[in-house]
């Protein structure tokens, strides 16, 4: 019997899949790296030397290196390890995932509205998240997640400092789309499917999917929002049974920063991508969770509607 044999996985119950799927990911990850930086000498020379700057965002050279990781790590532990997994679980990879029911274009249209219209919800959940604090015998953690924080966010700006088409695409791809495609595949796609086969409740697997998706970005004052749009792509892939459209959604919803962030740049707005949905008003923000609600509602039933004109087809 073959190590990568389709199918293998099919009778392994819920928990060992999991395990399975972390030590595909960290196998998928090792070896890539591997490749990635054999390649990468070759690209950019003594790579040694700019991995003792990588601190300075301000060495262009450093943030090239730091983008082709980026990318390199993204395609290692989100890409391949889904794909993989969905081959050794399963006879066919793409129904596995949820790429074979197509969504109608007014589904993906109200998502994409559903995306701008939390916005606030964001906005506030992210100003409350920032403002948490650790007891003060944990203050060495704290000031630990800070510093993270705060080198993150240093490194964001510097990806998105780019004022050339062929940076802004770079971006797109690096930023917008593969994580979009990736992280969708890995945590909707498999994961929380695998939850819902465990707990036997797709709310428990919505909301620990969304967690997970959360911490491993490592972004401890940014984990609330991003916990909400981990539990808003979970139910969109539940009530579509699509994946698209959390890919699509996912997409848009990290497009948008990149595009701002290139307006940006280049003087056409005022307003850089982190002031995007700065709204404080209550009235505006319990509107705009209303009218999620109802967005979702309507999904819903026209999701509900397409499967069964697919059921009689």
């Amino acid at each position: 019997m073959g190590i990568f044999q389709s199918g293998l996985l099919q009778h392994l119950s819920p928990i060992r899949k999991i395990i399975a799927l972390i030590l595909l990911s960290l196998f998928s990850m090792l070896v890539i790296m591997l490749i990635g930086w054999l390649i990468a000498t070759m690209i950019f020379g003594n790579i040694l030397t700019l991995m003792t700057q990588l601190n300075d965002h301000q060495n262009f050279e450093v943030i090239r290196l730091l983008k082709y990781f980026q990318i390199i790590n993204q395609i290692g532990l989100f890409i391949i390890p889904p794909v993989l997994f969905a081959f050794l679980d399963s006879n066919n990879i793409w129904r596995y995932l949820g790429l074979t029911r197509k969504p109608q274009l007014r589904v993906v249209t109200l998502s994409i509205i559903i995306i701008i219209a939390i916005l606030p919800l964001i906005h506030v959940s992210a100003l409350f998240n920032e403002q948490l604090k650790l007891p003060a015998w944990l203050q060495g953690l704290e000031n630990w997640m800070r510093q993270s924080e705060i080198n993150a966010e240093s490194l964001t700006k510097a990806f998105l400092d780019v004022k050339t088409t062929g940076g802004f695409l770079v971006n797109i791809f690096m930023i917008a789309l593969i994580p979009a495609i990736g992280e969708e595949l890995l945590f909707r796609g498999v994961l929380q499917k695998l939850l819902h086969c465990w707990f036997g409740n797709i709310h428990w697997a919505v909301l620990l999917t969304a967690i997970i998706f959360s911490a491993m970005h490592l972004q401890f004052y940014g984990f609330l929002p991003r916990m909400i749009l981990g539990v808003l792509f979970g139910y969109l892939f539940v009530i579509t049974q699509s994946l698209w459209v959390p890919i699509i959604v996912h997409f848009f919803n990290n497009g948008m920063a990149v595009i701002a962030a290139f307006l940006f740049q280049n003087k056409f707005i005022e307003n850089n991508y982190d002031e995007i949905g700065q709204i404080s008003d209550p009235l505006l923000i319990i509107a705009s969770i209303i009218m999620v609600v109802t967005l979702f509602v309507v999904i819903a039933r026209l999701s509900d509607n397409q499967g069964k004109t697919n059921t009689q087809i």
